[in-house]
C-alpha cells in the first residue's frame, strides 16, 4: 500500500480494471462482431487457413490484434470460454498498463495532482465506450491502452530512447485498427508542441519512432498483401459508401455531416448505441460534457495548457472524422473509446487547473464540473450493464444463437444464407455467409457497386438459400417482388411480447425489442 501511495497512477489506472472485470461478469457479453474475427481465428487454428470461408482468402476483419491475439489459447485449450477470457485479460492489461504511463507522465511531467488523475480515473472506469468494449470481444482496451501508452511516451520524448518507446507504441496502435494513423498523427503533434523540451529537438525523435512504427507494422502489410491480395482490410472497403463524397458533392457532404453534430457529440459520454429511449437528461449531461472538451482548443490560451488544449483538438478532429463516417455508413461504438480518452484528459486538465488553484470558488467550479460529468457518466455506465445483461441473455443466448443452431440442422452443406447480423448466427450455423454489407463477402460489394441494390433488393441478385430477417426488414422484403414468388416462411422467432411481458419499458429496451423478431425465408424449389 505504500507503494501504491507513493505512486498514484498505478491506483488511479487499476480502477478501470475494476469496473471492466464486473462488466463482464455480471453481464457474460460477447459482442456480436466477435464471433466474426473469432470464426477467422478457429479456422486459422484448424489449419483452413485466417479466413471467414474456407477456400475464401477475403481479409474479412478489421483488428490484426483482435484476431490473431485468441489464437494462442485457443490453440491450446480448444475452449472459447478458456480464450475469450484471455482476449479480456491481454486487453485489460494493455489498458492499465497505458494509463498508468499516462497518468505518471502527467504527474511528473505536467504536475498533475491528486484530483485531476482520480478524476481522469473515475470517467474511464464509468465509460461504457471504453469500458464495454475492452472485455467484451473487441478492441477499445487495445486502441485507448495503446493510446494512452503513446500520448505518456510523448511527454517523455526528450528521455533516453523515448522515441524507442513511442514507436512501439505506436505500432501497436497500428496493429489495433487500420485507421488509428488519425491518433498517431494527432499524438505525433502533442509530442512536438507539448511537454518538457524545445519543439525543434523533437522533431528527429517523432521521425525515429513513426520509422519504426511503420517498420514494425510493414510485415504484417507485406503478408496480407500476398495472401488477400490488398492490404486493406476488405470491411473497411464493404463500409464505404459508393464515393467519398455525398453524392459527389462536398457542400451536400458538409450539411450531412452537420446533420450528425449532435449524435456524434454526445456519443463520446453517451450509451453504446445513441440515447434513443435512454433518459435525456443525461444525453444533456454527455452533450454538455464533450462540447466543452471538444472546444476547450479553440480559448485555451487563458489555460496556458497546450497538453489541453492539442488534445481538445485531437477529439474535434476525431468527432469530424466519425460525423462522416456516419454519411457513409456508420462509426459504429466501438470506435469512440480514443474519442472518449481525449475528452476525459481534457476535462481532468480543466478542473485538475480549477483544483490547484486551491480558491473556494475554482474549487467549487471544479467539483461542480467533474462531479456533475461524473455522477452522468456512471449512470450511463449502470444502465448500461442492465441493458448489456439482458441484451446478451435475451437476444444473443436465446435468439441469436440458436438461429444458427437451427440453420446448422436445418440446412444443407452449401447452401448460403443473406443477413445483416453476420456475428452469431454466422459463427454458430457455420453456412456460407452473403452478408449485408459484405463485410465478409465480397460479392455482396460487388453486387452493391454494379447494381446499386440495397439490403431488399440483393438477394434477387445473389439468389441466397436462406434470408434471415428482422421484423421491420421482413416488410421492405416482401416489397420486392421477386422474393415474394421465390421465398416462403420456413421458420418464426418472436420474443417481443414475452420481453415486454417480463422486462416492461427500460433504457435500451427498443434497442433489444428490435432484435427480438427473425425470420427465415427459404428459396422455393421451383424459384427463378
Amino acid at each position: 500500500m505504500s507503494y501504491l501511495r507513493r505512486h498514484p497512477w498505478w491506483l488511479a489506472a487499476l480502477l478501470p480494471a475494476g469496473t471492466a472485470l464486473f462488466y463482464a461478469l455480471y453481464t457474460h457479453q460477447v459482442w456480436e462482431d466477435y464471433f466474426i474475427t473469432f470464426r477467422h481465428t478457429e479456422n486459422f487454428v484448424n489449419g483452413r487457413g485466417l479466413v471467414y470461408q474456407p477456400g475464401e482468402r477475403v481479409h474479412g476483419f478489421t483488428s490484426v490484434l483482435n484476431t490473431l491475439l485468441p489464437a494462442l489459447p485457443f490453440a491450446l485449450t480448444r475452449s472459447f470460454t478458456v480464450t475469450i477470457w484471455c482476449f479480456r485479460l491481454c486487453s485489460l492489461a494493455v489498458l492499465v498498463g497505458g494509463l498508468a504511463v499516462l497518468w505518471r507522465a502527467m504527474a511528473e511531467k505536467l504536475g498533475a495532482g491528486r484530483f485531476e488523475l482520480w478524476l481522469g480515473a473515475v470517467l474511464v472506469a464509468t465509460s461504457v465506450k471504453i469500458i464495454a468494449f475492452s472485455v467484451n470481444g473487441q478492441e477499445s482496451g487495445l486502441l485507448v491502452g495503446f493510446l494512452a501508452m503513446s500520448l505518456g511516451f510523448a511527454l517523455r520524448l526528450e528521455e533516453p530512447r523515448g522515441w524507442l518507446r513511442l514507436g512501439l507504441a505506436w505500432a501497436g496502435l497500428l496493429y489495433t485498427r487500420p485507421d488509428s494513423p488519425l491518433c498517431i498523427a494527432a499524438v505525433a503533434v502533442i509530442a512536438w508542441q507539448s511537454g518538457p523540451g524545445e519543439p525543434r529537438a523533437k522533431r528527429w525523435p517523432i521521425i525515429q519512432a513513426g520509422a519504426l512504427a511503420v517498420g514494425a507494422f510493414l510485415p504484417w502489410v507485406l503478408i496480407a498483401w500476398s495472401y488477400y491480395g490488398s492490404p486493406i482490410p476488405h470491411t473497411v472497403t464493404a463500409k464505404a459508401g459508393d464515393s467519398f463524397l455525398v453524392a459527389n458533392n462536398i457542400m451536400a457532404t458538409a450539411s450531412a455531416m452537420c446533420a450528425q453534430i449532435v449524435e456524434a457529440f454526445i456519443d463520446v459520454f453517451g450509451p453504446i448505441y445513441g440515447m434513443g429511449d435512454w433518459p435525456q437528461l443525461l444525453g444533456l449531461g454527455a452533450l454538455l460534457g464533450s462540447a466543452f472538451a471538444a472546444g476547450l482548443w479553440l480559448w485555451v490560451r487563458p489555460w496556458r495548457d497546450r497538453f489541453a488544449g492539442l488534445c481538445s483538438l485531437s477529439l474535434f478532429g476525431l468527432l469530424l472524422y466519425f460525423m462522416w463516417l456516419k454519411t457513409q455508413r456508420d462509426a459504429y461504438p466501438w470506435y469512440y473509446g480514443s474519442a472518449s480518452l481525449f475528452a476525459i484528459i481534457v476535462v481532468g486538465r480543466v478542473a485538475g487547473g480549477l483544483w490547484e488553484g486551491r480558491t473556494a470558488w475554482a474549487r467549487g467550479v471544479a467539483l461542480a464540473g467533474g462531479g456533475s460529468l461524473v455522477l452522468v457518466s456512471a449512470w450511463i455506465f449502470a444502465l448500461a450493464n442492465q441493458h448489456a445483461q439482458r441484451q446478451q441473455l435475451e437476444v444473443e443466448d436465446n435468439i441469436r444463437r440458436p438461429i444458427g443452431l437451427w440453420l446448422k440442422e436445418h440446412a444443407s452443406p452449401g447452401d448460403s444464407v443473406f443477413l445483416e447480423p453476420i456475428g452469431y448466427i454466422g459463427y454458430y450455423s457455420g453456412l456460407k455467409i452473403l452478408d449485408y454489407p459484405g463485410l465478409v463477402a465480397p460479392e455482396v460489394v460487388k453486387a452493391r457497386h454494379e447494381t446499386h441494390a440495397g439490403f431488399s433488393e440483393l438477394p434477387v441478385v445473389l439468389k441466397p438459400t436462406w434470408i434471415i430477417a428482422r421484423e421491420g426488414e421482413l416488410e421492405r422484403l416482401r416489397a420486392v417482388e421477386g422474393i415474394t414468388n421465390n421465398y416462403g416462411v420456413a421458420q418464426v422467432w418472436d420474443h417481443a411480447e414475452e420481453l415486454m411481458r417480463k422486462y416492461g419499458p427500460f433504457p435500451g429496451g427498443n434497442g433489444v425489442l428490435f432484435d427480438a423478431r427473425f425470420v427465415a425465408l427459404k428459396r422455393k424449389p421451383d424459384a427463378k
